[in-house]
């Protein structure tokens, strides 16, 4: 039978007993590592400051480890280098057309197939400035047909442009100026390319400014009713180099505080062509046209 272990035991029994702190001194294959084994031993013991600086395989990355001098190659966007283009043949004839009359008719319908009468109405009431859309069905052979015999001192454009395709079949078909709904800096390369005046949509400063430095001739402010002739004032207090022509909701009655607010023309669609385009009176249109153009030049 076996007896109960006492602690005379643990000293006769070396083996079986609890290991002292005399141990770990005398056996350094039981005992646990000290400071300074980890000095001696560099295999068992941490790494230490020295050793990140000693060994960089081992050390923990750093900041310039992260990001290692390298040279970027330079990005250069249209946006960022281009000025407004130089005035050609068809700028001044844009230009020439609102110092005239600082007004765009705005030609939108299921058909294009009266936007010829409505132009030839519009320009004998005054207007000097048409732009047919490119969402009207049919639109670029109306377009073509008409620029083929257009009277002289007419700005004949196409609107609603969105893609440097479109773009290019316009000015084939003899648009003569391109407006685009939105901010898109394709388009204003295009027409840059083309040589043709693009006027781009755009509401906020930072679309404003992008297109102007894209190549913009002159900014759509849209849409105007938005913010009135007041957003339009304070628009252009920053940004007093860059003309913009409001789009969108501008009745006659709006129009002349749009102009005292700095605007350097208006694009309007419905509250002046009416459904002139649909088959409407066409004397109807004319006196239209008049009065805006009355009520503008008082």
């Amino acid at each position: 039978m076996s007896r109960r272990t006492t602690y005379a035991d643990h000293d006769v029994a070396p083996v079986r007993r609890s290991p002292t702190y005399a141990d770990h001194e005398a056996d350094p294959v039981r005992r646990s590592p000290t400071y300074a084994d980890r000095d001696v031993d560099p295999v068992r013991r941490s790494p230490t400051y020295a050793d990140h600086e000693a060994d960089p395989v081992r050390r923990s990355p750093t900041y310039a480890h992260h990001r290692p001098p390298r040279k970027h190659p330079t990005v250069t966007t249209p946006y960022e280098t281009a000025a407004p283009p130089a005035p050609g043949v068809a700028h001044e004839g844009l230009c020439a057309a609102l110092a005239a009359a600082p007004v765009i008719a705005i030609l939108r319908s299921a058909s294009a197939t009266r936007f010829a009468e409505v132009t030839d109405t519009l320009r004998a009431s005054g207007v000097r400035a048409a732009e047919f859309t490119l969402t009207t069905p049919g639109v670029l052979d109306a377009l073509r047909e008409y620029a083929a015999d257009a009277p002289p001192g007419l700005a004949l454009g196409a609107g609603t442009v969105t893609t440097p395709a479109e773009a290019h079949a316009a000015v084939e078909a003899g648009a003569t100026y391109l407006i685009t709904p939105t901010t898109s800096i394709e388009v204003i390369a295009e027409a840059v390319r083309l040589d043709v005046p693009v006027l781009p949509g755009a509401y906020t400063p930072t679309e404003i400014l992008t297109a102007w430095r894209a190549g913009a001739t002159m900014v759509k402010l849209f849409p105007a009713a938005t913010g009135g002739p007041e957003y339009l004032r304070a628009v252009r207090a920053p940004l007093p180099d860059i003309p913009l022509v409001p789009t969108g909701g501008i009745g006659a009655a709006d129009a002349p505080a749009y102009l005292a607010a700095g605007a350097t023309a208006l694009g309007v669609g419905s509250p002046l062509v009416g459904d002139a385009c649909e088959g409407g009176s066409l004397a109807a249109l004319a006196e239209r046209a008049a009065a805006f153009l009355d009520g503008i030049r008082r």
